[in-house]
């Protein structure tokens, strides 16, 4: 069974990509965070983040944007850092959210 959240716009935006880039892993649950290869050597990878320019969910519109760039002289040496990389930023932004929700629930309270 499909998705119906996941129809063809929505993969055509996550799998946007230059050549000779390679997109390696998406994380979701947040916030769209993806691992990039940026060469055919694997040496370099760049954490990205998508950002949203439309709210349409049957034609979604966004861009990439780089969050942080992993290098190492080893082949894909640097691919381990660049996923922990990606899991810290959706860590942060659970945190804050979960910030938030309490300043919220204690405003309530008052």
């Amino acid at each position: 069974m499909s998705n119906p959240i996941m129809t063809k716009p929505w993969y055509d935006l996550l799998n946007k990509i230059d050549p000779p880039m390679v997109a390696l892993l998406h994380c979701v649950p947040l916030r769209v965070v993806r691992v990039v290869a940026t060469d055919e050597a694997f040496k370099v990878f760049r954490v990205e983040q998508l950002v949203l320019t439309s709210r349409d969910p049957h034609n979604p519109r966004g861009n990439w944007t780089t969050i942080s760039t992993h290098a190492s002289k080893v082949v894909g040496g640097a691919y381990a850092l660049a996923v922990e990389a990606a899991i810290k930023a959706q860590g942060d932004l659970k945190h804050k959210l979960e910030q938030r929700v309490e300043k919220r629930r204690e405003l309530v309270r008052l």
